[in-house]
């Protein structure tokens, strides 16, 4: 049964960034974001952050009121029933969001998650930001959330449903502005919350016990897939990320995991090396570059030879697979070629 956990983690917004260039970063790195950018401004008044209780929206549901909690109620039945054009009127207009763009999101969620969904408010924050700077303000009593607010708004929301899915739990968070009087979205963001039923805190106890019996390499691989499931927004940081990258660098770090599979694979150029969510289980990404094409055969030939490798090692026991990416000699370094990628699973190779 998945546990019921839900969580994100933030970085900063460039403010130069453009709306659009924002949310195709971010769908880069495995989230989906669309929000309203933001312009620095010094800190002078006192703000605050006020959490909520949380809630059933059922009873604000269909009220002509303008709360924000009948604005949320409203927002929570258009993600249960997946509906990207229900939602795309609520967006702040300035930014400017397609309906192809936000399908896509949405669309995404639905795979990611397994449809039927049910959505549910997690969390509800207020934020009071009377000098209307982005500076970001601690939450909760233990300061294990960051909040970075909208520029330009002295009262702005900060929500965060859960998604569960047949297959895994999602999360959902958003922040809420006034615009003409009424309430809007500012920043729309998605991002799964658990992989094979297993959220951060799984990963990270198995990644300890992996530790303990002197298996850095599968250590940080959990470590790493911990991370991801952490990664976040311009908006919303979770402190426990931070502390978890300070525990990584402790026991192995990734310039340290990554000479070590380069050491594995001598007379190879290896561009990328880092861990992958696989829907069978925990992989890793081999990014290779190579000085000509490959056919698809030859492709599937080379991969399967980098897995037999892998096989041997003891620490590859608790790995599913490998991704294998090509990069021809002359493209771009830092993302997947024209021959893009294959993965083979462990057991595809017996």
């Amino acid at each position: 049964m998945i546990k019921r956990k839900v969580g994100a983690v933030a970085a900063w917004q460039n403010s130069r960034v453009s709306h659009r260039a924002w949310f195709f970063l971010l769908w880069m790195l495995g989230t989906d974001a669309l929000c309203l950018s933001s312009d620095s401004k010094q800190v002078s008044e006192a703000r605050t952050c006020k959490r909520h209780k949380v809630l059933s929206l059922g009873e604000y549901l269909n009220k002509e009121d303008d709360t924000v909690f009948s604005f949320l109620a409203s927002a929570q039945t258009y993600l249960q029933s997946i509906s990207a054009r229900s939602l795309l009127p609520h967006f702040h207009p300035k930014l400017n969001i397609r309906f192809e763009d936000l399908d896509k999101v949405i669309q995404r969620m639905k795979w990611v998650v397994g449809a039927p969904l049910e959505v549910s408010l997690f969390r509800l924050w207020e934020i009071s930001n009377p000098n209307e700077a982005i500076e970001g303000i601690l939450c909760d009593d233990d300061k294990s959330y960051k909040i970075n607010p909208h520029y330009g708004h002295k009262q702005q929301y900060v929500a965060w449903f859960s998604v569960l899915g047949k297959k895994e739990l999602g999360r959902v968070f958003l922040t809420i502005v006034k615009h003409e009087a009424k309430w809007k979205f500012g920043f729309f963001h998605f991002h799964k919350w658990t992989h094979m039923e297993k959220d951060y805190e799984n990963y990270i106890r198995d990644g300890n016990e992996d530790i303990v019996k002197k298996l850095n390499m599968s250590a940080y691989v959990k470590f790493s897939l911990a991370q991801k499931l952490l990664e976040g927004n311009p908006h919303f940081q979770i402190e426990k990320r931070l502390e978890l990258d300070r525990y990584i660098k402790e026991n192995i770090s990734n310039e340290e995991w990554v000479a070590n599979i380069r050491n594995l694979f001598p007379g190879q150029t290896i561009l990328t090396a880092d861990s992958v969510f696989a829907s069978s289980g925990l992989g890793i990404l081999l990014r290779f570059e190579i000085k000509k094409e490959l056919s698809t055969v030859q492709i599937r030939e080379h991969c399967s030879q980098q897995l037999s490798k892998l096989k041997s090692l003891d620490w590859f026991a608790s790995m599913d697979g490998i991704k294998c990416s090509y990069v021809v000699l002359g493209e771009p370094k830092d993302k997947e070629g024209q021959l893009g990628s294959i993965y083979l699973q462990k057991q595809s190779t017996q």
